[in-house]
Formats: C-alpha cells, structure tokens, sequence
C-alpha cells in the first residue's frame, strides 16, 4: 500500500521523521526507519535523512508494510545475516518513479534495515541478495568485491555454440548509438567476464547456463548477443521473440550458504 500525503505551511521546519510519526501514527525511531529502509519519497525522490527539515507545498509517498503482504516475490534463503530474494519478471528491483513497486522497498518493509546486495534487470526473473544489518551488509559487499560471491544465470538463447563452455570476455560500455543499450568491444569499456556452459541443444535454440564473474550492466545480454547467440524475448539485443526476456537468476552461492531458483515454466517449456 502507497500513502501519499502533502506538507502545509504548519509543516514548515519540521524533520522528516518527527513529521512522519504523526501523520502515521507510529514511533518516530519506525518512521526514522522507515526512511532508513528507502520506503519513503519526498518530491518524487527517495528520502535517505530522518532529518531532513521539510518545506510547505512538498508530496511524499510512503510505502507502508501492507505492500509487501501482496508481494509476488518469495524466500529463497533466510538467516541472521542474509536474505536471498525469488524475483518474478517485471519487478524492479529498484523504484523507477515514485509510487512505483520496487523490490527494495518492499523488502524492507517486512525486514526494516535490508539492503540490496546486486541487482538484476526488471525483466530478468531469479534470485536476488540482501545483507540484515552493517555487519553482514560489510562481510557480503567484500565476498562481492573479492569474487566469493557466485552468480549462475539460465538463459534460452538463438541459436546452439559449437562448443560446450565459452569464455565471454569483451569489454562492456554505453552504446553511443543508443541511451538504451550497451555495447561488448567499445572504446573505454569496462573489463567483463562470463563464463558460459551449454547444458541442452536443440536445432534452433538452447539452453545455457551463464556465471557472472563481473557485473556490468546488461552484461549476460550483451555478451550472448556479441557471441551471435542473442536471449529469446530481448527486444533491445535482437533476440528472437518469445513471451518473456528468457534469462532467469538461477543460482547464488555465498561464504556461509546457496539459494536456489527453480526454471520458470515459460524457459523449460522452450
């Protein structure tokens, strides 16, 4: 559920959370969380600051805990430390405009203090990382940084590769033709790698699975279509059409632990 709600000319001066503990009717240290966790937009931007002092005349948008009753997304994994999070296709993981669902929010209105790990695209389906706490948010940023953390993507491509494992390794960077796309081999990219493993074929497609060394953006997308082997369903990368984008986050292991996903119906059917 999204509350929104204008400030007044009575409201001027007053901080963030005070102000929100009254109009909700809640403690401010569960407003101040609240903010904390990203749940709440002032001018159409996520609020970061408890404190921060508002103005007459300003909109915000609270998303309040009912929403992630209704959620579409499941557990994967849960621990004192870690969340991993089943993502359906279409779900932001981040909010894209105020008053929009997003996962991050959502996840943290039922566990007040999670923080995003990694994202994936909205219309990518799977597993998706949340550290519980600083402590954990620090030991899984560094397990990130230092490649502890293995990523593992299905994915329904055009096409079958000759070989049965691919190392993807060309630089990844914007699309000077297109804001919308990236591009593998441009000039002042970043260095990407991902490792690809063929597990079926078929005449016209298969199946891979695909482990994120790096994490670019699009960088899977990218690289599969770079490859002459573009995901069914990717409009902006020249896939073939299909109902859906078909790449799913199918596999996360961690120091301490794994999650898994199951194959959508809509991949294993292709």
């Amino acid at each position: 559920m999204i509350r929104k709600l204008t400030t007044s000319a009575v409201d001027a001066g007053t901080p963030l959370a005070a102000w929100l503990s009254s109009r909700l009717g809640v403690s401010e240290e569960e407003a101040r969380r609240r903010v904390e966790a990203g749940s709440v937009y002032l001018d159409g931007r996520r609020a970061h600051d408890p404190g921060t002092v508002l103005r007459a005349g300003q909109r915000l948008a609270v998303h309040q805990a009912a929403e992630a009753s209704a959620a579409s997304w499941r557990v994967a994994f849960e621990d004192a430390e870690v969340l991993a999070i089943d993502k359906p296709e279409g779900l932001p993981v981040t909010a894209e405009r105020a008053g929009g669902r997003a996962l991050d929010v959502e996840v943290a209105a039922r566990w007040p203090g999670a923080t995003l790990l990694h994202r994936i695209d909205r219309d990518t389906s799977g597993l998706v990382l949340f550290a519980r706490g600083g402590v954990a948010r620090k030991r899984l940023h560094a397990a990130l940084e230092t490649g502890r953390i293995h990523r593992f993507y299905a994915a329904v491509v055009a096409g079958a590769p000759e070989r049965d494992d691919l190392r993807l390794d060309a630089t990844i960077g914007p699309d000077p033709a297109d804001p919308r796309r990236m591009r593998a081999g441009v000039s002042g990219g970043k260095p990407a790698l991902s490792l690809v493993h063929v597990e079926r074929r078929a005449a016209d497609r298969a199946l891979l699975t695909v482990e994120l060394v790096t994490g670019r953006t699009h960088q899977i997308r990218v690289h599969l279509a770079a490859a002459g082997h573009p995901i069914l369903g990717d409009r902006i990368y020249g896939g073939p059409p299909a109902p859906r984008l078909l790449l799913h986050a199918r596999r996360l292991t961690w120091p301490g632990g794994r999650a898994e996903s199951p194959l959508p119906e809509e991949m294993s059917q292709l």
